[in-house]
């Protein structure tokens, strides 16, 4: 019966052609369906509308049931969020390869440099292996028995986001961060990025939140979409406001400035 209700609806349901509102897809509550989403085909949504609760009863007591809705899969608006970050987490987990063992020998001292070099030359394979921190001080050694872990999480996201270290910047009133404009005077600064994605990846698939809020044009262009200005407004809202008088606005002479673009 759940697969011909899976089948059933994945004929129906319309192909996604627009991208995914990012303001939309994150929702504690039974979400309502977006009106973007109901223009796609009134009909099929107004019959999901009609069982939503349903879905969403039947996720609740097993997430894993959510992929085998492959159209729910496209259509993240339509469930709650609390069901789909169950669904990846459980997912995730299962991708940790218990059986062999990832040991981080980590300064106390000197966080950041010692899991950089710790992890640069790690495959990614590797990576998935059961982790295994150890705190190594002048005066002794913590063994991880999980506190460790989530310890070195806090520590190298604290690192990773000082502002004096120069890899990201943070806004002053939403406290969001994206990569410094700077940063790419730092030597080595695309090796770092790339050791800071490892490090939030692995900090996904261990479920472990790593304490930071990156802006929506951020994640966008991490997921190979196209920002817009209005995502400007988290990060700087001045700047956004000022960018959109100057395109609603012909006459922009009184502002004294010159607009080129490099080729």
């Amino acid at each position: 019966t759940l697969s011909f209700i899976c089948n059933f609806f994945k004929v129906l349901v319309p192909s996604r052609k627009s991208q995914i509102c990012f303001s939309g897809v994150i929702n504690e509550k039974t979400p309502d369906i977006p009106q973007y989403v109901m223009e796609t085909f009134w009909l099929f949504w107004e019959m999901f509308r009609k069982h939503q609760s349903s879905f969403n009863e039947l996720l609740q007591s097993n997430p894993l049931l959510y992929e085998k809705f492959t159209f729910l899969m496209d259509y993240p608006e339509v469930i709650n969020f609390q069901i789909r970050s169950s669904f990846f987490f459980q997912k995730m987990m299962k991708k940790i390869n218990k059986k062999r063992e990832l040991l981080l020998d980590i300064e106390k001292s000197n966080v950041f440099e010692s899991s950089y070099f710790n992890l640069m030359n790690i495959k990614p394979e590797d990576l998935l292996n059961k982790l295994n921190v150890l705190f190594i001080s002048s005066d002794n050694v913590t063994v991880d028995a999980g506190g460790p872990t989530r310890e070195w999480f806090m520590r190298i996201t604290k690192e990773i986001l000082n502002a004096n270290f120069g890899l990201f910047d943070c806004s002053l009133t939403s406290k969001y961060y994206q990569p410094s404009r700077s940063s790419s005077s730092k030597k080595n600064y695309l090796d770092y990025f790339r050791f800071i994605g490892q490090i939030i990846a692995r900090g996904l698939i261990q479920g472990i939140s790593i304490g930071a809020q990156f802006t929506i044009s951020f994640c966008k262009q991490i997921l190979n979409q196209k920002p817009s200005l209005n995502d400007l407004e988290e990060f700087d809202e001045q700047l956004a406001n000022s960018l959109k008088w100057i395109l609603e606005n012909d006459d922009v002479e009184q502002l004294c400035r010159t607009f080129v673009i490099d080729i």
